[in-house]
């Protein structure tokens, strides 16, 4: 609604990214209370494919700004990640 109402101001990127933010907070939140859920014992796991380029794509154009400023990058290797990811397949620098 908020950056329907700010579509012709300066201010829509912001808005844009705020949305984009809190629905990032939700799902970070939906994914913790699983995580809780499955310690304690009271869901089954149920493993299936995760979109991680979109997921990739999403991190990039909420932190890419950010990251140019500190001339950090991302980089992730879908090769060395394989079925079941660890942190040896993506690289921050």
């Amino acid at each position: 609604m908020l950056e329907r109402a700010l579509a012709q101001s300066h201010h829509h990127d912001t808005a844009t990214r705020m949305a984009n933010s809190v629905r990032l907070l939700g799902s970070s939140l939906d994914a913790m209370l699983d995580i809780s859920r499955l310690d304690a014992g009271t869901i089954e796991v149920n493993r299936r494919p995760v979109a991680l380029q979109r997921l990739f794509e999403a991190l990039n154009s909420l932190f890419s700004a950010q990251a140019g400023e500190r001339a950090w990058s991302f980089g992730c290797d879908p090769a060395a990640c394989g079925s079941t990811p660890t942190p040896t397949c993506c690289n921050a620098c």
